[in-house]
């Protein structure tokens, strides 16, 4: 699947274009991908089912504090700053300017650059998701989460000015139709206010993946260090908040601490968030954004088949097209598109001419200009060949501008100027030398373009 960044390094291992189309880098390049999908995948679902099945106190606090979960569950993405540090100790550069650049200049400030707005922006995410659970049910959070098949596309090309392809947007149509097909027109439990919060949420993170898909340099802030700095920010800021409540008001901190639920349950909550937020940025790394979205939007027949085997629901016929269509769009939009190499040429000929015409001409320039020693005589031909191309696009002289024309001769330009300065014509004109050099070294050139 295209649409990832070309060149630098991917989060562990290099990217696709570096890695070529076959042989071990390929082979890991398929790998990492999977680890990423799988890490989505569970990092999305686990939370919503275990707060359902098995986690009452977790779903109440998701229910009543939302944005003490989205802060909690962003601390615990710290973590994933422990690798890039033993790594960096152990590759240390030997300069010490190279040094200084790796840890505390250009690449420290490039990475709080970027998890200073986005880590805040991605705490408004969070708490808008866990906000929406319990005011829409599983099946419709689902399908409005999964509206990043069209709002990713959408925000790339507001942001990165780049156009879908067809494909794609034929894909992410036909995967949309599908979830909603999928979870039918069932819409209990659902409010105007749930609905809101959860397509809030799925465009806020189609954003933030677009974003980092875009001003994230991988040879300065990989993905990990990205969002370990987006973790440690939240930590300095329950400290700060928690340090200014407790000098304020010291009862509502001991509120909040015994708001929260038991510590099996954050680390869980802490666990899954590190693996979805890791998996997401994984994949659009390695694939692009929108393949990413579309691989979210392929958990609707993997929720029917958990519904089936944990809670013991059974598909309805509407569901099972619904989760067909799905893996179709998602198909669609992952069916790699044909090179168009003859646009790209049709762009760059001019406009009035044969590419055939063109290249003949070209050659024969080129040619001649390889082979003369001359620079007068490469300056003639250039000359004589850009005037020729450029015959055909001027508008016919009328008769009233012919006899008012006067046509400059041994200037080498073949261009003159009438007295008023407003009718012209065109001589090509060149002298018998470049003529008899033409002959002998370039190309005939074709009965159109003696014509001309």
């Amino acid at each position: 699947a295209g649409g990832g960044r070309e060149g630098g390094s991917s989060p562990l291992g290099p990217s696709p274009a570096a890695l070529g189309p076959g042989g071990m880098g390929a082979w890991q390049n398929n790998a990492w991908l999977a680890a990423g999908v799988v890490s989505l995948v569970g990092g999305w679902l686990a939370p919503q089912y275990a707060s359902k099945l098995w986690g009452p106190e977790l779903s109440a606090f998701l229910q009543e504090a939302p944005l003490s979960a989205a802060v909690v569950a962003q601390c615990f993405w710290m973590l994933l700053l422990i690798p890039g540090f033993v790594t960096s100790r152990r590759e240390l550069p030997s300069e010490p300017e190279q040094r200084c650049r790796g840890c505390g200049g250009q690449a420290a400030r490039a990475g709080w650059a970027l998890a200073l707005p986005l880590g805040t922006f991605l705490v408004l995410v969070h708490m808008a998701w866990f906000s929406s659970f319990s005011k829409t049910n599983v099946a419709t959070n689902t399908l409005l989460w999964n509206t990043d098949t069209l709002t990713t596309p959408l925000a790339a090309l507001v942001i990165l000015r780049e156009r879908p392809t067809s494909g794609a947007l034929t894909g992410g149509i036909v995967g949309l139709l599908g979830a909603g097909l999928a979870v039918g027109a069932s819409a209990a439990g659902d409010t105007l206010l749930g609905c809101g919060l959860c397509f809030s949420a799925s465009f806020g993170y189609a954003v933030n993946t677009v974003l980092v898909e875009k001003v994230r340099d991988p040879r300065e802030v990989s993905v990990l260090r990205l969002l370990g700095l987006e973790g440690l920010m939240a930590v300095v800021a329950i400290c700060f908040t928690g340090l200014w409540v407790a000098v304020l008001r010291p009862e509502a901190a001991t509120e909040w601490i015994s708001s929260l639920p038991p510590a099996s349950w954050l680390v869980f909550l802490g666990s899954t968030s590190v693996l979805l937020n890791t998996g997401w940025l994984w994949c659009a790394e390695l694939a692009g954004s929108f393949w990413t979205a579309m691989v979210a939007c392929s958990t609707i027949p993997i929720t029917v088949l958990l519904d089936l085997m944990l809670v013991g629901m059974r598909p309805s016929p509407a569901t099972l097209v619904g989760s067909l269509l799905v893996i179709v769009g998602f198909t669609i939009a992952s069916w790699p598109q044909p090179a168009a190499a003859t646009d790209a040429q049709s762009e760059a000929a001019p406009a009035g001419s044969s590419s055939g015409l063109c290249c003949s001409r070209w050659q024969g320039w080129s040619q001649a200009a390889l082979a003369g020693s001359s620079d007068d005589l490469c300056c003639s031909r250039w000359q004589g060949w850009s005037q020729a191309r450029a015959a055909p696009l001027l508008p016919p002289s009328s008769p009233a501008s012919e006899s008012t024309a006067t046509t400059g001769t041994g200037s080498g330009d073949g261009t003159g100027t009438s007295d008023d300065g407003q009718s012209c014509s065109v001589e090509v004109e060149t002298t018998e030398e470049a003529s008899d050099a033409v002959e002998a070294e370039a190309e005939p050139l074709p009965a159109g373009a003696e014509a001309v």
